[in-house]
């Protein structure tokens, strides 16, 4: 057994347990539960740990930890959603609002607006495009009209129905 990180960052044990485990190194952790009783026991034996359990897969381990470590976060800038006009992190890809995916724009420095901002004023499709309320059918958790059960996306304002509405 080795020791392969001392953190006392609980989320960053974790992340690197996942990456072991997921390409088949057998690790634990220890002191996870005697970290909330520091300072009451001494640092160095409340910090969690991640240990592996083979000691002939520490330098794949290791590596694994040096990748880790090196991936960078995700650079850029805040981004507005060109449906909702809602600002999202440069990490995400789509609106945590409406489910809109970002669109890269070059010229406007990867921001995605496409020259809209919150406040513009979208015309109205034609008639012949909406959807109509159903009478048998289930509220929509955003809007709270009625959808056909089962469907994934709310046909008025394109939100994402939980799990149990999809069929």
């Amino acid at each position: 057994m080795k020791i392969i990180l001392s953190s006392p960052i609980p989320g960053e044990i974790a992340q690197l347990k996942d990456m072991l485990e997921s390409a088949g190194i057998a690790c634990f952790t220890r002191n996870e539960i005697s970290a909330g009783l520091s300072p009451e026991i001494p640092l160095a034996e409340s910090t969690p740990e991640l240990w592996i359990q083979a000691d002939q897969q520490l330098a794949a381990a290791l590596e694994i930890k040096r990748a880790w470590k090196a991936s960078a976060p995700a650079g850029g800038s805040d981004w507005v959603c060109p449906i909702c006009g809602e600002t999202s992190e440069p990490q995400f890809s789509s609106c945590w609002k409406c489910g809109a995916e970002k669109i890269d724009d070059p010229k406007a420095g990867n921001s995605p607006t496409i020259g809209l901002v919150p406040g513009d004023q979208i015309a109205a499709p034609a008639k012949t495009e909406l959807a109509e309320e159903l009478d048998g059918g289930i509220p929509c958790v955003s809007c709270g009209k009625r959808i056909e059960i089962g469907v994934k996306y709310c046909p008025f304002c394109d939100y994402t129905q939980p799990y149990e509405y999809a069929a």
